[in-house]
């Protein structure tokens, strides 16, 4: 049971606190519109259990990273990815996360381009695993799973 519950603020993230006598949790609140549906996903960042910290992905920056959310290789899910646009600058580094069940791929360019790849590609991210890219310079980075094509998303370097 849930005994507490809060919403603050760290940096420009919104963050819900949820904690209990035997756990706590703190998620990054990410919202995005996909086929004018509200969307939103919570981004774990750490996991306590009696005081210990059992879980911290507190190194990802939520405001740079990009999930693909459980059901993503359905055709049918929207997307895939989450969020389908991630603005970021130069330097920045960009973090996916695989959270669905099956394996896939985030590979720079379009599906049908002639060299995919060129300027990043994870190769196979098994459930649960993360890739991650930095951005060096500025532009628009377009990319998608290999292996299902109609999954695609984009950064947008300034």
């Amino acid at each position: 049971m849930i005994r507490g519950v809060q919403i603050t603020k760290i940096g420009n993230q919104s963050v819900l606190l949820l904690h209990n006598p035997y756990f706590s949790l703190a998620l990054s609140l990410r919202s995005s519109m996909v086929d004018n549906k509200l969307l939103l996903v919570l981004v774990p960042l750490i996991v306590t259990v009696a005081g210990n910290i059992t879980s911290s992905v507190s190194a990802i920056d939520p405001a740079l990273s990009v999930i693909i959310p459980l059901g993503a290789s359905s055709p049918d899910s929207g997307n895939g990815f989450f969020p389908y646009t991630l603005p970021v600058k130069a330097g920045d580094t960009v973090t996916w996360t695989n959270d669905d069940t099956a394996l896939h791929t985030v590979t720079s360019g379009l599906p049908g381009d002639y060299n995919p790849g060129t300027e990043f590609d994870s190769s196979s991210l098994a459930p649960g695993t993360t890739f991650q890219h930095t951005f060096a310079i500025g532009g628009p980075f377009n990319y998608y799973c290999i292996l299902h094509p109609y999954m695609t998303g984009n950064i947008v370097v300034s």
